[in-house]
């Protein structure tokens, strides 16, 4: 399955940053990678569930680039699979419960911690840190 989406690991954890287009995967990824991440893919993540675990790959002609808004394309650090644990909507923060419950969702049958966050938020990456740790 193709997702429309930008995949990392950090810390062992694989995450996916899903999104419209322009909603901050990319600017996200680039600011994680710089504190510690690893690219997997992105903008086009390749899924696939073997069992009961969900894996991301990147087509291989995007391997290793990232698409920077206002820069153009890098060659940046990555990784050719990683297995997926956590799947993160980008969204603005209007649109984000103050005190969500717990949730998950099933991509490909695979049940996944679900978090949406607001990629442009000064704390989204202490978030993701937090949300990685739990």
């Amino acid at each position: 399955m193709n997702c429309h989406g930008t995949s990392l690991v950090i810390n062992k954890q694989g995450l996916l940053l899903r999104g419209k287009p322009g909603s901050g995967k990319s600017d996200l990824a680039l600011r994680l990678i710089h504190q510690g991440a690893t690219l997997i893919a992105d903008d086009q993540t390749e899924v696939i569930a073997k069992d009961k675990t969900l894996i991301a790959t990147c087509p291989k002609p995007l391997e290793g680039k990232l698409e920077v808004r206002g820069i153009g394309i890098l060659d940046v650090p990555f990784v050719k699979k990683h297995p997926l644990h956590i799947l993160i909507d980008l969204v603005n923060w209007q649109n984000i419960e103050r005190l969500p419950e717990k949730k998950t969702e099933q991509l490909e049958g695979v049940t996944c911690s679900f978090y949406e966050l607001d990629p442009f938020e000064l704390s989204v990456l202490d978030k993701i840190k937090k949300i990685i740790s739990l």
